[in-house]
């Protein structure tokens, strides 16, 4: 109904392997908005939709295996 509340978002989309960088129309690295950005952007929206006691799940792969140095946060957009 109207008032029901979400118990669970699961957040599992997420892009790799992109062959060269691409940056969005927002001006984000492709990679980086999808699987990161984009899943805080949805949870944001949704937060007042979730009960006081709902669980929120990000889903990841074992593509952080590709990454030898592991996240570069000064470079997020990968642009160096």
């Amino acid at each position: 109904g109207k008032d029901a509340k979400i118990d669970v978002l699961m957040n599992n989309a997420g892009v790799m392997a992109i062959p060269d960088r691409r940056l969005t129309k927002d001006g984000y690295e492709k990679t980086f908005q999808t699987n990161h950005l984009g899943h805080f952007a949805l949870t944001s929206t949704l937060l007042p939709y979730l009960s006081p006691d709902a669980r929120i799940i990000n889903v990841s792969s074992m593509g952080y295996l590709f990454a030898s140095k592991g996240l570069d946060v000064d470079n997020l957009n990968g642009e160096k």
